[in-house]
């Protein structure tokens, strides 16, 4: 009996660690291009993520980013770094942002500080965490500085190359075509109600392979995200890149090219064009001063009867937008409006459809005018509005794969109305597929409210969503992978 009883204690200790060691939960495991293997290996909830790493190159470093997974447009955050200290096996652990805490779905990313080849895995904010999918990114080019590389339309290839926090931004061009001349804007990208701000040209006199360096301007110091585009002078093709304003910057992604042609090129950075009436001398010359208009767009200039909106008016002169976004300017009144007590006053481009229109009291001063508070005002404008520095914003609540998708918002417009957009990753939904609309309450918020994937975008993944009010010139835009979650 002894000898039976022997082997089968030996066994069963045996057996005890093998399932005790199959017990811990772990993510799916991603490989950064040329770069180390890494997963999740423990959540705790918006407190850490601690990830177990292997095959760790020791001569490079990688920065550790965090974001929300179905969110990524509100940027990458850093949580820290690794390097050749680590070793080539080991595990990790960084501290959940405070602004991620309660998000229920979020990601992890390593990105090579050297190359930007990047990858990161997702997981549920939990203690019983799941793993939610994976995705990696190539290498650019060692000469590029470390930014990722975009593409303008028929034009060139540009990077971000360097940043000096708060002061200057340095891009890397290659393949400029002599001929053409491309003007540079910079903009907050979390705040993409705010206008492009125009911070340079470029032209021929650069040659085709070179890097140049842009003013970050005085508003966007101390913003932690910035965009730059080139924008082509003539056809209005463009691209930007992103990137953080730190002294360790890292790159957020590009979008381009756009095309060259319609309202969807024009150049208005964000939201319509408006107005507001400066001055006003009776019968004689009205200064308005204009907002968000397009870059070098032609607009004709009339005036009418009040009530007209100045369709059909007299024309009055062509005005040239140059560089866009806000100018001054004074008009003549026509002889055939003096003696009007109200006079409408309307900008039209006939090549880009975009066009604004106002009216004013004619009489010395300031002419009454509605501007953008008044209850006839010109573009819409005067609709709802929100406190300076919010914008709309929703998240991604859940999705039926190829049927629906639900999401929550906040910071919309009071009492607005929106249409609902879904169009092709990367578009941010403009031009996209109308799925509906959506009416928002006297607090401007959204809560589980559900659209329709529309049939031709059943099939596709990720999904680009967009939300533009009918009243006024705010929007928000998503995307989501079109797989059913949660």
């Amino acid at each position: 009996m002894k000898k039976t009883i022997i082997p089968l204690i030996i066994i069963f200790t045996l057996l005890i660690p093998m399932q005790a060691s199959a017990a811990p939960a772990t993510g799916t495991s991603v490989t950064v291009p040329g770069g180390p293997v890494f997963w999740v290996e423990k959540v705790v909830p918006d407190e850490s993520v601690t990830i177990r790493v292997t095959d760790y190159p020791g001569d490079e470093k990688f920065y550790v980013e965090m974001t929300s997974l179905y969110n990524q447009s509100m940027g990458w955050i850093d949580v820290g770094k690794l390097d050749g200290t680590y070793g080539v096996r080991f595990a990790a652990t960084f501290s959940i942002p405070a602004r991620l805490k309660g998000e229920r779905n979020l990601a992890i990313r390593l990105q090579n500080k050297r190359t930007t080849a990047a990858a990161y895995t997702g997981f549920t904010n939990d203690s019983h965490f799941t793993g939610l999918g994976t995705s990696s990114a190539a290498s650019t080019s060692p000469d590029s500085g470390g930014g990722t590389s975009v593409s303008v339309s028929s034009g060139p290839n540009f990077w971000i190359h360097d940043v000096v926090r708060d002061k200057t931004v340095t891009i890397g061009v290659s393949g400029y075509p002599g001929n053409e001349k491309f003007k540079v804007f910079i903009r907050n990208i979390d705040a993409p109600y705010v206008e492009w701000v125009h911070v340079g040209t470029l032209n021929g006199d650069y040659g085709v392979n070179f890097k140049a360096t842009f003013d970050i301007p005085s508003r966007f110091r101390g913003v932690l995200n910035l965009s730059i585009r080139l924008q082509n002078n003539i056809t209005n093709a463009s691209a930007y890149s992103s990137f953080t304003n730190t002294e360790f910057w890292t790159g957020l992604g590009t979008s381009g090219p756009t095309g060259g042609t319609g309202t969807g090129s024009g150049g208005v950075p964000y939201g319509v064009p408006y107005t507001r009436v400066l001055n006003v001398v009776e019968d004689s010359e009205v200064t308005i001063q204009v907002f968000r208009f397009p870059v070098d767009k032609q607009f004709d200039v009339r005036m009418g009867l009040l009530g007209t909106r100045g369709i059909g008016g007299i024309l009055i002169g062509v005005q040239d937008s140059g560089e866009g976004d806000s100018f001054i300017v004074t008009y003549p009144i026509p002889a055939a409006l003096h003696g009007e007590d109200a006079i409408a006053i309307r900008l039209e481009s006939p090549s880009s459809g975009y066009y604004v229109y106002d009216w004013f009291y004619n009489e010395d001063g300031d002419g009454g005018s509605t501007g953008s508070t008044g209850s006839t005002g010109s573009t819409g404008y005067t609709g709802p509005t929100l406190p300076s520095g919010t914008y709309p914003t929703f998240a991604i609540q859940s999705v039926a794969a190829g049927s629906k998708v639900t999401i929550t918002g906040a910071n919309f417009t009071a009492n607005d109305s929106y249409v609902v957009l879904m169009g092709a990753m990367g578009t941010k939904g403009v031009g996209g597929i109308n799925a509906g609309s959506v009416n928002t309450n006297s607090s401007g918020q959204l809560t589980n409210t559900t659209f329709s994937i529309p049939a031709s975008l059943a099939g596709s993944s990720p999904i680009a969503i967009r939300l533009e009010s009918t009243k006024s010139p705010y929007y928000a835009y998503n995307f989501f992978y079109n797989v059913t979650y949660p």
